[in-house]
């Protein structure tokens, strides 16, 4: 009997009122098809992919190195290439860009070799400012180069406002391109 004197009724099970699944047992049940390439296959694939890697180092100019580098450390791949990598930095370091070099190209070099741990001037961002010393509006209208400009700027030193107003200037108009395309 019950505590308040009515007969005691039978508990439902936690669960019973759920539909059974559109799904059934296929995940239980489930085993994936045999692969369809060979392991030596994938292996022999991706030696060949390395190589072609090791032919774009070596018939890359060091603006085109550089692009290779930051896109093979965007992929997470950067480390399969330590010593074409070694020697792209090498030949960045020898060899200043030209005068006629973009914001992006200076930014990316910029970048690259402070995370590799080698001093940089800021002062190569200066060509791109005006008169007033602020960076011309001109390269506002390309989102991917303030992007790059706004990471590289974020590897300042204490002391190195020329960064920082990197950063503002790059983060705001980042914004404004956010703003305009939502």
């Amino acid at each position: 009997m019950a505590p308040s004197g009515t007969a005691a009724t039978p508990e439902k099970k936690l669960g019973s009122e759920f539909e059974p699944s559109p799904w059934g047992d296929f995940f239980i049940e489930y085993e994936p098809k045999p692969q369809q390439r060979s392991e030596d296959w994938m292996m022999t694939r991706a030696d060949k992919l390395k190589e072609d890697v090791h032919m774009m180092f070596n018939t890359s100019n060091s603006t085109e190195g550089m692009f290779l580098l930051d896109t093979l450390q965007h992929l997470g791949i950067d480390h399969l290439f330590e010593e074409q990598i070694h020697n792209t930095l090498s030949e960045i370091l020898e060899n200043k860009l030209t005068s006629s070099a973009s914001l992006h190209e200076e930014a990316l070099r910029f970048r690259l070799l402070r995370e590799h741990g080698h001093w940089v001037s800021p002062d190569v961002f200066n060509k791109f400012k005006g008169e007033d010393g602020t960076f011309k509006r001109d390269i506002t209208s390309q989102p991917s180069v303030l992007l790059c400009l706004y990471n590289a700027a974020h590897l300042l030193i204490h002391g190195e406002p020329a960064l920082e107003e990197a950063i503002f200037f790059a983060r705001h108009h980042l914004e404004l391109v956010v703003e305009t395309y939502l």
